[in-house]
């Protein structure tokens, strides 16, 4: 299973475990997928990945930063409902 988050991070999984891929862009600009974190659970992949994210806010004062929390949960439980979609009855 493949769930796209946004342009930076997609969640992964095997028979194994959930894993958190980046997305890199060479000089050249050739765009492929490298295994960064990797979690026992799909919920403490999402988890970490919208933590990550919001640790890495470049905002000042307490309103915008929870304004860009709010945002970064809402695009990946948006990502995976989307993807939970899709795969419906499949």
């Amino acid at each position: 299973m493949i769930v796209p988050v946004n342009e930076l991070y997609r969640i992964v999984s095997d028979q194994y475990n959930w894993t958190i891929q980046r997305r890199h862009v060479t000089e050249s600009g050739v765009k492929s997928w490298h295994p960064w974190k990797y979690y026992a659970t799909l919920k403490q992949a999402a988890q970490m990945l919208a933590e990550r994210q919001i640790r890495n806010i470049d905002v000042e004062g307490m309103v915008a930063i929870i304004d860009q929390s709010n945002f970064i949960i809402g695009e990946v439980v948006d990502a995976m409902r989307t993807h939970a979609k899709k795969h419906e009855g499949k």
